[in-house]
């Protein structure tokens, strides 16, 4: 396969810019309308929607368009306490490595939401968490278990099978 050359860093970036248009399009009009505009962008250059990863690559490369790391930030500027490995900047970094996100909140966002569905295992509503904490008697008054027994059936007596 040959090696495809790529326009102008700024060009890259314009391209990255409608590309990123064409994924946040709000309607189909919208996005068919990014999607013809940059089709025509890559053939001026003489490429396809094919070369877009290389594209961004190239971006990311580039220290002043590079939207992954903070390529300013050296490890020796770092303070010792800010070098320590935490389990954020663990899934921030597999992030960066696997998943293109062009905004940083986003992968802040989708990072803490992983941290958050691995400590707390299976997802529970409040109300869900406040009925239960109710009729096992940490609040509200206390139930022997003949009570909770006869209120348990009085509840479920629609579904037998629970």
């Amino acid at each position: 396969m040959a090696k495809v050359t790529l326009p102008p860093i700024e060009e890259c970036a314009t391209i990255r810019a409608m590309y990123e248009h064409e994924q946040r399009a709000t309607n189909a009009n919208e996005a068919a309308i990014a999607k013809t505009k940059l089709d025509a962008r890559l053939r001026k250059h003489g490429l396809k929607r094919k070369h877009i990863p290389d594209i961004l690559a190239a971006l990311e490369k580039d220290p002043k368009y590079a939207t992954q790391r903070d390529a300013a930030t050296q490890s020796a500027d770092l303070h010792p306490d800010e070098m320590r490995i935490n389990p954020l900047s663990l899934v921030l970094r597999h992030i960066e490595d696997y998943i293109y996100m062009p905004n940083p909140h986003l992968r802040l966002a989708t990072a803490l939401w992983i941290i958050h569905t691995h400590v707390c295992g299976k997802p529970r509503s409040p109300r869900r968490q406040r009925d239960r904490l109710f009729h096992n008697g940490a609040l509200g008054r206390r139930q022997d278990a003949a009570d909770a027994e006869r209120d348990r059936a009085q509840r479920y007596a629609c579904f037998p099978h629970l």
